[in-house]
C-alpha cells in the first residue's frame, strides 16, 4: 500500500532546472531512505 498523503507532485514544464528537479528527487528519497 502506498499512502499518497505525503506525495510530491512535480510538473515538468521547463520552469524548473534539471538541477532543481534532481534536488527535489534527492531530498524526497533521503527522507524516505532514513526511515528504513
Amino acid at each position: 500500500h502506498m499512502n499518497k498523503k505525503h506525495w510530491n507532485t512535480i510538473i515538468v514544464d521547463g520552469r524548473l532546472s534539471n538541477k532543481q528537479l534532481q534536488e527535489f528527487i534527492d531530498d524526497s528519497y533521503n527522507l524516505v531512505k532514513g526511515k528504513k
